[in-house]
């Protein structure tokens, strides 16, 4: 499961659900009051529809704020307002749709933010919208929706063969306590009967994450539709397919686009014309600058992409229902600008002087002497991504040092254990650790513990790296915002981080990646970019006004310096002036370290 927040369904606890997330690791949730019983504003029966998906069917499609892309924007821009006014209620504030119930976590009247991920939307609402507008009857939707699912396994349909992913069967679940749970959950349902009316599918991030789930794609779409109907009893139920189409049209990751293509090529047998519809949602992916972030997944947080996929979703719907037909969806209805970054070459790789030490057991360490003098820290204002502590200034490096090509990987970690008998505990992942993966969840004390250790046993002085000494190895003799150049479209020969270079899923490896997978920079040094955060010995602090000579920042303090970016950053977390800080305490699976050796 991601570790993002999610909801899931489990009927077997009434419609209401219960709200996993970050809580459910030990924080509090914070209580609300509970909202008055939704009344029935729709005549009977009660038709329901059946909402099921991952993270992007949950909905992560940001509400508050003023910056591009947020439902708030969306409705209070003048461009865009007119297209949004219907969410809005005669004092401005949102609507609220009696006449449109949803179950996600919580239960009621069909509103925005109630019934996706913390302050955002999902689909349920533009769907919602739609087939209530179409619809006499009162319409409920059930979402069934976790991040991190994928159609292969946790939701596998019986027809695919081996185990059946438990996801399925909560959606048959959800349907066989109708009957008990309805007028719990909602006092003022006239127990008039109802009928599962339609079934709406947008999900297919996870899948394709792997190469193997994405070739049997089209296969287990079309018999999860067979299989649900099937075991639901209803050989002829609508089905709505929104498809996985992050990236948009110029999305050019295979797996990706097979994603897309196996959910057209479903919809399109000749078996499914006339009850299977599947809506092309490419064309509703903003880029990064026109919504709230750029993460690699959640279609970038926009809400406005999180509509039109639940309104092309509802009007395929409303078609199979017998409705107007479903207008096509456009090739590009706000194509981008495209980006005039041009394209440099990177700097040339340098011959630099090397040191390998012996750990033990065959175990070895190789370094690359970084050469003294001075460089630029910091990034300038210009710089795409810039935060305001990443103020420009010169530093001087006055001694030369060796720094390791790669991060303290397992197999090393691993020998300073059993040779030291150093008391660690290890982080416990799902998929077992390689020898050439990073040594992850390390703390600061680990790092210094694991040059001590270093230190003594080949009569060198070994330490990590202050901030100074790391800017300017990664920066490799370069001043742009990556060591390779200012574009990020690069990023991916020269990084593991939130994109798809990485088929992490086949590979056994879905988070971090062995380490010297990517090309190095001009030092040969691997990984400078992503993968995982990598301590500085500096506390966090605003930089020195002016030059600075061999600065090490300060000895104490509430945070310890990380750089570098990690496995699940965006490429403005990855630059080479970015600074992020962490207690020193922590552990995470993104915290990693490497190490230097003062040149003699």
């Amino acid at each position: 499961m991601s570790l993002s927040k999610f909801t899931v369904y489990f009927t077997s606890l009434a419609l209401a659900g219960v709200l996993l997330s970050t809580q459910a690791m030990g924080e509090q949730a914070p209580s609300k009051p509970a909202p008055p019983p939704a009344k029935q504003g729709g005549k009977s029966p009660l038709k329901i529809f059946l909402l099921a998906g991952q993270s992007n069917m949950e909905g992560q499609g940001i509400i508050d704020g003023k910056g591009k892309g947020t439902l708030e924007t969306l409705s209070k821009n003048p461009e865009s307002a007119p297209r949004y006014k219907h969410l809005l209620d005669k004092d401005g504030k949102w609507a609220v749709r009696e006449d449109v119930w949803c179950v996600y976590g919580e239960k009621g009247a069909l509103t925005v933010g109630r019934f996706a991920a913390s302050g955002c939307i999902g689909p349920e609402l533009g769907f919602g919208w739609v087939t209530g507008d179409y619809i006499e009857n009162q319409v409920l939707l059930i979402k069934i929706a976790v991040g991190g699912t994928s159609l292969a396994q946790n939701w596998r349909p019986p027809s695919s063969g081996g185990e059946v992913g438990w996801l399925y069967k909560a959606v048959l679940d959800a349907v066989k306590n109708l009957p008990t749970t309805l007028k719990t959950d909602f006092p003022n349902y006239d127990g008039k009967g109802y009928e599962i009316a339609g079934f709406g599918w947008h999900q297919g991030w996870q899948d394709g994450c792997a190469q193997n789930m994405a070739d049997e794609y089209e296969k287990n779409m079309v018999n999860f539709i067979k299989d649900i109907r099937k075991d639901l009893g209803l050989p002829n139920l609508p089905f709505v397919i929104g498809g996985s189409g992050f990236g948009g049209w110029e999305q050019k990751v295979a797996r990706r686009v097979k994603i897309s293509e196996a959910q057209k090529a479903a919809a399109e047998r000749d078996e499914f014309k006339s009850n299977v519809r599947f809506v092309e949602t490419r064309s509703f992916f903003r880029p990064r600058e026109l919504s709230p972030h750029g993460f690699g997944y959640h279609w970038n947080g926009n809400a406005e992409t999180y509509y039109l996929i639940g309104e092309g979703m509802g009007r395929a719907m409303v078609e199979l229902l017998g409705g107007p037909k479903a207008p096509p969806t456009p090739l590009n209805p706000n194509p981008p600008k495209k980006r005039t970054t041009v394209f440099t070459a990177p700097p040339p790789m340098l011959k630099l002087d090397e040191l390998t030490l012996e750990l033990g057991n065959k175990v070895t360490m190789k370094f690359v002497k970084i050469p003294a003098g001075k460089f630029t820290m910091g990034s300038p204002a210009s710089e795409e991504g810039r935060l305001p502590d990443e103020v420009q200034h010169e530093v001087t490096i006055t001694k030369p040092f060796y720094m390791a090509t790669t991060e303290v990987t397992v197999e090393q970690f691993n020998q300073f254990l059993k040779d030291s008998g150093y008391a660690w505990e290890q982080y416990n992942y799902s998929f077992p650790l390689l020898p050439n993966h990073p040594a992850t969840a390390t703390k600061m004390d680990d790092a210094k513990a694991f040059c001590q250790w270093l230190s003594k046993k080949t009569g060198k002085t070994v330490s990590i790296p202050n901030e100074a000494q790391w800017e300017n190895a990664c920066r490799g003799g370069t001043t742009t915002r990556f060591s390779h150049g200012d574009d990020a479209e690069r990023l991916a020969e020269y990084a593991h981080f939130n994109s798809d270079n990485w088929d992490g899923a086949s590979k056994n490896s879905p988070m971090f990646a062995p380490v010297a997978n990517f090309k190095p920079n001009a030092y040969g040094l691997y990984d400078m970019h992503g993968n995982v955060l990598e301590w500085c010995l500096d506390f966090y602090a605003p930089y020195p006004n002016g030059s600075a000579t061999d600065p090490t920042g300060p000895a104490t303090g509430g945070k310890c310096i990380q750089r570098g970016g990690n496995w699940h950053s965006d490429p403005d977390k990855c630059r080479s002036a970015q600074r992020s800080q962490a207690a020193p305490s922590r552990a995470f699976n993104r915290d990693g370290f490497r190490v230097i050796v003062a040149a003699e």
